[in-house]
Parts: C-alpha cells; sequence; structure tokens
C-alpha cells in the first residue's frame, strides 16, 4: 500500500493531517511559522490584511525564501493569485 493510499485510508475527513503520515515523515516536514485561522486550519500571514508597501514587500520576499522561489506556492500562501502576486512584484520592484 503507498503512503498517499494509507493516509485517505486513515484520515476522518478530506483533508489529510499530519497525525496519518507515517512516523518518519512527520519528522521530515519543514517547520513554517502560521497561525490558526477561526476555523482551525493553518494559514500564512495574508498579504491582503497589509497596509503598507515595505510590509507587503517583506511578505512576499519571506513567502518566496519559504518556497524556494516558487510563485505558485509563495502565492497560495499570501491568499493570492500566482497573477496578483506577479503584479504586486512588478509594482514593488521586486525581482522575479
Amino acid at each position: 500500500m503507498s503512503v498517499v493510499e494509507r493516509c485517505v485510508i486513515l484520515s476522518d475527513d478530506e483533508r489529510i493531517g499530519l497525525s496519518v503520515l507515517p512516523a518518519h515523515l512527520q519528522k521530515e516536514q519543514p517547520k513554517l511559522e502560521r497561525s490558526e485561522s477561526e476555523a482551525g486550519q493553518p494559514q500564512f500571514k495574508a498579504l491582503k490584511t497589509r497596509a503598507t508597501e515595505q510590509e507587503e514587500k517583506a511578505l512576499i520576499e519571506e513567502a518566496l525564501a519559504k518556497t524556494l522561489g516558487n510563485k505558485s506556492a509563495a502565492a497560495k500562501l499570501l491568499g493570492i493569485s500566482r497573477g496578483t502576486l506577479y503584479n504586486k512584484m512588478r509594482e514593488l520592484r521586486l525581482e522575479g
């Protein structure tokens, strides 16, 4: 049985959590700074709630660093579309 099949079988809902992963995979997960949303789901600091350009720029740079430059993943962490991320990067003169 594959790890994915095992996780699907052991999961109580549609989301697969760390608790159903084999122990050796649980230890290898990168630690991201996340906060819990009201629904109890982890979220990265949302870009939409930031007011200043400096804060937006810092959040974008942090998300890109955490995702090793993967813009799609960074946009997902920030709660925006990839197109919006590209527009923000261009607006804030971030290289990409």
